[in-house]
């Protein structure tokens, strides 16, 4: 993003590069997950050309200056949570300001306002619970996305159904990882840390979130 640009004006191309045009209260189709959530080099370069100096900004003051604008906050989050995966993927840059991204997580739901975000908005406000190294914090997750799932079976309606399921399905998944290892063993080649024994031969199959370069 131009760097003369206003914040509100960031904001804006933030979300359009996220959710390109998508209807964020509708649970996203398999061409959307597939960009958020598979490996593409493509898509890794266009978000560090558009939004890599946007992220600098957010990190340098904690996403502060962000959360005064309408939804500043929410793309403060998509920026250090997940744009942050796809611009430094595969090294230790992808997880360091995982902190920064929790703690406006933690300001969305404490507030309340969590729970009136659109569908996927809310998915993104919580992933920073999930990324923690932290057992307790991802279990958090897992209670919040429970929470989700029940907002939305009223609506009898499959999509929403399915895709609060599986949001649910990986928020256990990450709390199994954690409390089988203490860490998330996917990292350890970024973070430049020695596997176990027990880690080696879980990477052999484990799925490692594209982060294992």
């Amino acid at each position: 993003m131009d760097s003369e640009a206003t914040i509100p004006e960031k904001i804006k191309g933030v979300l359009e590069t996220w959710y390109k045009g998508y209807d964020r209260d509708s649970p996203g189709g398999k061409e959307e997950f597939d960009r958020w959530f598979n490996a593409s080099s493509e898509y890794d370069q266009e978000l560090t050309e558009k939004h890599q100096k946007d992220l600098e900004e957010v990190v340098a003051d904690e996403g502060q200056s962000w959360s005064e604008h309408e939804d500043g906050r929410l793309a403060a989050i998509i920026l250090i949570d997940q744009m942050s995966r796809n611009i430094y993927r595969g090294t230790s840059k992808a997880f360091e300001n995982d902190h920064i991204g929790l703690k406006l997580a933690k300001e969305y739901v404490d507030s309340g306002d969590w729970e009136n975000a659109k569908f996927l908005d809310k998915q993104f406000i919580l992933l920073p619970f999930e990324h923690q190294e932290d057992v307790k914090v991802a279990q958090e997750c897992v209670e919040l996305g429970e929470k989700f799932q029940e907002m939305y079976k009223c609506r009898n309606c499959k999509w929403t159904d399915g895709n609060c399921i599986t949001f649910v399905e990986y928020a256990k998944k990450h709390v199994d990882i954690l409390e089988k290892f203490g860490r998330y063993p996917h990292r350890n080649k970024a973070l430049c840390r020695e596997c176990t024994e027990e880690e080696i031969e879980y990477l052999k199959t484990a799925e490692t979130f594209n982060q294992n370069k």
